[in-house]
């Protein structure tokens, strides 16, 4: 009985962390966005190299992959993982 209970406030506590991390899944894509934003017009005025701008452009892709991904789950949508890509894959 004791490791039941045990069981039930270990899934109770990943439930909430999970939760946590995907409420901030959009909040983390905005700020990569404005990242990228800034590193562009960094890189117009020459004060930052086009390496920057890969790196954030790569950085913002890389977060908007879950929020799509939490996107079509709350849909119900059925999705197959070669349509899921990440930035670590190359095109």
């Amino acid at each position: 009985m004791r490791s039941t209970m045990q069981d039930v406030e270990n899934s109770s506590v990943a439930l909430a962390r999970e939760t946590e991390g995907v409420q901030s899944l959009p909040h983390s894509a905005d700020a990569y966005g404005e990242a990228l934003s800034m590193a562009k017009s960094l890189y117009r005025t020459g004060s930052a190299g086009f390496l920057e701008v890969l790196v954030a452009d790569r950085a913002q892709f890389a977060a908007q992959d879950p929020l799509k991904l939490m996107h079509m789950i709350r849909k119900g949508q059925m999705y197959d993982e070669r349509d899921i890509k990440t930035a670590a894959e190359p095109n």
